[in-house]
């Protein structure tokens, strides 16, 4: 926080500087850079606190400058002011202490936790006996917590990918800290301040509020409509869960958790775009010799080919490439796990990918991190020359429905690459409930047939590898 800067005032009894000859209540008005976030607009705060003590207005400053508090004219008067002066004097030294402890805790109060604090010190209100824990702190051990079981097995254990959407969470609570020199704690956190979180979070991502970059952090990315209205919901879901987890392990909590309209509702995708067989073609035909462009049309091609999710991609790594024959068929495949539904299903490897794995010995490659890999993307198909067009519809945070055209190679991303396995081959005729025994094989039960289908993965790898043996319409996807 920032050093206090005290001024004092009069408590004026009259309008009229000449009828002003009675003493009147001294007034300490703090700045120290206390800061709230309303409407979209950044507003500075100061503290007001009496000092307990009253003066002749002609004793604190001149009339013909309405008796605003004048050096000069108070030290005149110093034998009927001492009293007044020792508290002048306390009352600095308690402020400076104050100022002290939340240097050293490197904290930034509100106006209102420094005043309550400030009167405790001054002895005007009992000190209470409680602690008060910060989103920040609990959202850091909530995030320690799930860093220790990851990869355990346990039921409550996250993959890497969900647990770096708590860690952005993270980094979102220290921006709006350090910008508006406050501390988010569980009690201060009214639904107020949550829509202020929100709409601070996106004038950052927007472009309107710029920030200092942090050191070893990405340099903000800008994208002009801010948050798409699904893009948030993530993370005021996430909020809400851990205000939940903090309620439920004793915290004091003023946000209404029970309340569904904290989370917006969602809307349709914005994009809705895939990649078709041509595009692929293109994208498998571009000649590289830059490492990261060859690891992106990996990416590109298996993704497209076996449907795989990033987090299912990024695991692939892991899993053996295995081999299935029998009299009359014979595939290579990889068994897939999806943590977000928590299901699995075997894959038969289509002749691209099988080709492209076999460059890397037979084996998924490690891929970077989602938002690179994004970038890449967009890189690859610039220079691979796939830059159709297209119409998109955003549904906007605070800024409406907005549409516009924009290039495919502008907007791609892993998650249309996994699109594009469902539809192509969708294109080509074949069944949801084809596609799904490679997908979804075993997603919870919808109707009777579901239910009592108990065929193993593996036989249903098969029967998706026989559909697509009969396939004479398509380059890349048959057998």
């Amino acid at each position: 926080m920032k050093k206090p800067v005290v001024t004092y005032k009069l408590e004026a009894k009259d309008t009229n500087p000449e009828k002003r000859d009675k003493p009147e209540l001294i007034i300490a008005e703090i700045s120290a850079g206390f800061t709230e976030y309303l409407n979209g607009t950044k507003k500075y705060k100061r503290v007001k606190v009496s000092l307990e003590s009253t003066i002749k207005p002609s004793n604190f400053g001149k009339i013909s400058n309405n008796y605003k508090f004048d050096q000069v004219i108070f030290d005149k008067y110093s034998k009927s002011n001492a009293g007044i002066k020792f508290k002048i004097s306390h009352f600095e030294k308690q402020i400076d202490k104050l100022y002290s402890h939340y240097t050293i805790d490197n904290t930034y109060p509100t106006s209102t936790e420094f005043k309550e604090k400030l009167l405790v010190q001054l002895g005007r209100k009992d000190k209470e006996i409680k602690s008060t824990t910060t989103v920040h702190k609990y959202l850091k051990n909530y995030i320690g917590n799930l860093e220790d079981i990851k990869g355990s097995g346990k039921k409550n254990a996250l993959s890497e990918g969900r647990i770096k959407t708590y860690r952005t969470l993270l980094y979102y609570t220290e921006k709006y800290e350090k910008h508006f020199q406050t501390t988010l704690t569980f009690e201060n956190l009214n639904e107020s301040t949550y829509w202020d979180f929100w709409n601070f979070q996106d004038d950052v991502l927007s472009g309107v509020l710029s920030l200092e970059e942090v050191e070893g952090k990405r340099a903000q990315q800008i994208k002009k409509n801010g948050f798409s209205v699904n893009g948030i919901i993530k993370y005021q879901k996430l909020l809400i869960l851990i205000c939940k987890s903090a309620l439920k392990d004793g915290n004091t909590i003023s946000l209404d958790v029970s309340n569904h309209n904290l989370v917006l509702k969602e809307k349709a995708a914005a994009k809705d775009i895939f990649v078709n067989e041509a595009n692929l073609i293109k994208i498998a035909n571009y000649c590289t010799n830059d490492e990261d462009m060859k690891i992106t049309k990996q990416y590109v091609i298996l993704s497209s080919l076996t449907g795989m999710r990033y987090e299912s991609m990024v695991e692939a790594h892991k899993e053996k490439i295995q081999h299935f024959k029998d009299n009359t068929k014979s595939f290579y495949y990889i068994r897939s796990y999806q943590n977000k539904t928590e299901t699995e299903c075997i894959i038969p490897l289509l002749p691209l990918a099988l080709e492209t794995l076999r460059t890397n010995n037979s084996e998924f490659p490690k891929f970077p991190d989602n938002s690179r890999l994004n970038q890449n993307i967009k890189k690859l198909f610039k220079l691979a020359e796939v830059t159709p067009t297209t119409l998109i519809t955003h549904y906007t945070y605070r800024r409406g429905t907005v549409r516009e055209e924009s290039k495919i190679d502008d907007i791609v991303t892993s998650h249309d690459l996994r699109k594009s396995f469902y539809s192509n081959l969708s294109n080509l005729g074949i069944s949801q409930t084809i596609i799904e025994l490679v997908t979804h094989p075993n997603k919870k039960a919808t109707s009777m047939a579901t239910y009592y289908d108990k065929r193993s993965l593996l036989n249903k790898a098969v029967l998706f590898f026989e559909e697509l043996q009969k396939e004479s319409n398509s380059k890349l996807y048959k057998y």
